[in-house]
């Protein structure tokens, strides 16, 4: 089972090269630092930290907001909770903790003290009283703010308060969202042993489905059956809601009702990607319900794996994942040509691939160049909706300094072992 580190100073290194890189860029003589904020917690979900204030500080507390001085100070505020809150909820960080352990200088309080154990996001000003005299103070002295603004969600919501309280902060502010985004391409080795870790995982949910699948199945049956091993598997959790389409709805992208009875002679599309220490994997097969592929199924099928395998077996660094500027080192425009050639270019009617890491859809522009420690998926796919027909292939892969390295290669997937893969009871 995944344990969180309890040396912090991984984090402390990430932001000591994000600080560095924000000097370089920005060259702001006065006084500067970097905010960050916790997500909130629900009643309705569990509790997933926001993965920009995860990866500079690694704390999985709720409501936080990390400050970090170019000049080498930094603050961790927390909401001061009921002092019964430890009841209630699982709790690791309270005001009379360390901050030393955690790589922070002082831990203070956010504002007034909370009634109760949980930090509901009303966002109100005595919520943030500390926080805000601090800033205020900061500003007045010349202080200039980097920070991933966000553009939706609560988070959104508290800057534009934070501007309405704070006299000067829109000035002061500077988004620095595309400069944290390239620190997070680059996969450091334990991002990339937490990843792998997470595709294992789904290829073993995948591998126990397979046998499953057969008519008269229910979508939602093999899905429940996909999230109980990610469940009983290192208590991992789905990256995202799974995804079981059979027969025309698996021509629909991102189809999540999974109401539907599998039916002899149907294709199964299956994504899925398990979440492991807050890292996601993203891994799809497609499966004949009835245990074999029809002549026609066949014939589509080893298309798409073929030119996943030939865009794999091309992918560099330098090269784009989608830029139609560059079709001739695009590998998505490469895919599409691929596509071409069997007349099914306009079949393939999504990218071929993004990054991923925190987030299942991780951050970066892919119409940057690829380099070393880049991970993202690759995922051809055809879709007739006139056939009731949909393949999508769906790998992992970290970019390496020669080429890609598919980090998923456990997953059977030609198709004379998918229909073997099918023979095993469970």
């Amino acid at each position: 089972m995944f344990k969180p580190l309890s040396d912090f100073t991984l984090f402390a290194d990430r932001r000591d090269r994000l600080l560095s890189v924000l000097d370089d860029v920005y060259g702001f003589e006065g006084p500067a630092l970097f905010l960050t904020l916790a997500d909130f917690e629900g009643l309705r979900t569990s509790f997933r930290q926001d993965s920009t204030f995860y990866y500079f500080t690694g704390i999985t507390e709720p409501a936080a907001i990390g400050c970090f001085y170019l000049q080498g100070h930094s603050t961790l505020y927390i909401p001061k909770f009921w002092e019964q809150r430890a009841m209630w909820v699982t709790s690791t960080i309270g005001m009379s903790s360390d901050p030393g352990h955690y790589g922070f200088n002082e831990i203070r309080a956010l504002g007034n003290a909370e009634k109760s154990y949980c930090f509901k996001p009303l966002l109100l000003e005595a919520q943030y009283y500390s926080f805000i005299a601090d800033i205020t103070s900061f500003i007045k002295a010349g202080g200039r703010i980097f920070a991933c603004v966000p553009t939706h969600g609560f988070g959104a919501l508290l800057f534009e308060r934070l501007a309405t309280w704070i006299s000067g902060f829109s000035n002061a502010l500077v988004d620095v969202s595309r400069d944290v985004a390239r620190l997070r391409r680059e996969k450091d080795a334990y991002e990339l042993q937490l990843i792998h870790a997470a595709a294992q995982i789904t290829a073993l949910a995948h591998e126990q489905v397979a046998g499953f699948i057969k008519p008269g199945v229910f979508e939602y049956q093999v899905r429940g059956l996909v999230d109980y091993v990610f469940a009983s598997t290192a208590a991992a959790v789905p990256a995202f809601p799974s995804i079981v389409a059979s027969g025309y709805n698996a021509t629909i992208l991102h189809y999540t009702d999974c109401s539907q009875q599998l039916q002899s002679g149907d294709l199964v599309v299956i994504d899925c990607g398990a979440e492991y220490g807050n890292y996601a994997a993203d891994v799809s097969r497609t499966y004949p319900a009835n245990g074999s592929f029809t002549p026609r199924q066949r014939s589509l099928y080893e298309i798409v794996l073929e030119v996943q395998e030939y865009i794999a077996s091309i992918a560099r660094p330098g090269m784009f994942l989608c830029n139609k500027e560059y079709p001739d080192i695009s590998l998505h425009h490469q895919a599409l040509a691929c596509f071409k050639q069997y007349d099914l270019d306009r079949y393939f009617c999504h990218g071929l691939g993004h990054f991923l890491g925190l987030d299942v859809h991780d951050v970066g522009d892919v119409q940057e160049p690829l380099s070393p420690g880049d991970v993202f998926t690759l995922e051809p796919g055809v879709y007739l909706p006139h056939e009731s027909c949909g393949i999508r292939i769906e790998d992992d892969y970290v970019m390496a300094d020669d080429g890609a390295v598919c980090l998923s290669d456990a997953l059977v997937k030609k198709p004379d072992d998918i229909e073997a893969l099918m023979t095993r009871s469970l």
